[in-house]
């Protein structure tokens, strides 16, 4: 009986786990949607950027039971570009 408890409990911790890191993609991804770089006319960072947060929101739709580690994976790859977004939206205001 214990050692089902056990196993009942790290199968729930994973599930947790793994939902969280799911919403923290989910809320980043959001959180550069909404963000006022993407509020500014259109150009082609910004559509760009505009396109792979779409990307990265289809994806969190589609692949409802990836693993933690595909969503930790799809995330640093989302930070990585955003990272980069910000470094050409930084350049272009640095020429205006």
């Amino acid at each position: 009986m214990k050692a089902e408890a056990a196993i009942f409990t790290a199968n729930e911790n994973a599930e947790k786990k793994r939902i969280g890191a799911r919403n923290k993609l989910e809320e980043a991804a959001l959180e550069i949607r909404h963000h006022e770089l993407l509020s500014h006319p259109s150009g082609s960072v910004v559509t760009q950027m505009r396109r792979i947060v779409d990307e990265v929101l289809e994806w969190l739709e589609e692949t409802e039971h990836a693993d933690i580690f595909e969503y930790q994976s799809k995330h640093s790859d989302f930070e990585r570009v955003v990272a980069s977004f910000i470094k050409k939206m930084d350049n272009k205001r640095g020429t205006s």
